[in-house]
């Protein structure tokens, strides 16, 4: 047996095959850094051998290990064909960290390998590992936990919602001044931006989707790809907060849209809802934070 380990390459393909397993000696691999290793098949064509019911595969099997390399010549046949028999499982006996395996449908050189090996030794040099291994830590005896008693007084009973009412944008502004002012903007962005030799979509040549005035409350069509409900007496969009300040967007529709732009200059009224549960009165609480961008009435 060789002390360092050894690849074991395992078949079941193939009729009357001479050998169903290959075996290929390895180099020490490290026990405090990162070890590189990589499996090479070369398979060469099947054929009968003379006189026999046995087929035979001529090809090679190359285990490297950092700079090292161990080779084998290989009468075994690999299921080339078969997608459900190529890779099966990866059997380490001690505890191990592996990397994102990387499979090359075709068999590369040992100089092709070691190209592989050192453009990625700098980075793998950063990845650090835990200082012990599991093993010795589970014989240092188990980890003791301590409860902590609870003290809180109140615990939240479900996910915080955003609710918000929107309203669709306009260029008829109630005041007179402000219409004016709408209009003379708009055609500024039209003169320097959608002049010749540039072209603006038909949203940018709309005055609405430049600058605008609130208009009609959005009580119908979908925003953000949510159905507009009734909430409170009011009719808007909820969401779970946390999809919008956990992540920088959201892909919804076959759309990605900024957690930025959800709450807008559309927005007429927002919401956070958080509902609590107090275990020592029995009380449930909702929370209600309010956000009103309507202006004065």
């Amino acid at each position: 047996r060789n002390p360092n380990g050894e690849s074991r390459h395992f078949s079941t393909c193939g009729s009357g095959v001479r050998d169903i397993f290959e075996n290929v000696e390895m180099k020490k691999a490290s026990d405090d850094d990162w070890t590189f290793i990589a499996i090479v098949r070369r398979n060469m064509t099947e054929r009968q051998l003379e006189g026999t019911n046995n087929t035979e595969v001529r090809g090679s099997w190359l285990l490297a290990t950092n700079e090292h390399e161990n080779f084998e010549a290989s009468a075994m046949s690999d299921c080339l064909y078969d997608p459900s028999s190529f890779f099966s499982y990866l059997e380490v006996n001690y505890p191990a960290l592996i990397s994102p395996i990387m499979m090359i449908p075709e068999a590369l050189p040992f100089y092709a390998v070691q190209e592989k090996y050192l453009a990625q030794r700098v980075a793998m040099s950063f990845r650090s590992g835990p200082l012990e291994s599991v093993r010795k830590r589970s014989l240092e005896g188990v980890i003791p936990l301590h409860k902590e008693d609870y003290f809180p007084r109140s615990a939240m009973m479900a996910p915080p919602i955003l609710f918000q009412t929107r309203q669709f944008p306009t260029a008829d502004c109630e005041l007179a001044y402000s219409r004016a002012f709408v209009q003379e903007q708009f055609a500024k962005v039209k003169e320097t931006r959608c002049a010749s030799p540039f072209s603006c979509d038909s949203e940018t040549l709309s005055p609405e989707h430049v600058f605008a005035c609130p208009g009609k409350d959005m009580v119908e069509p979908r925003a953000f790809d949510l159905d507009p409900l009734d909430f409170n007496g009011a009719v808007g969009y909820a969401d779970f907060l946390q999809s919008v300040t956990d992540s920088p967007f959201l892909f919804r529709d076959n759309k990605v849209t900024p957690t930025h732009e959800i709450v807008d200059s559309s927005t007429k009224l927002c919401q956070i809802v958080l509902i609590f549960y107090t275990p020592k009165f029995g009380v449930t609480s909702v929370l209600t934070i309010t956000a009103d961008f309507a202006g004065a009435e």
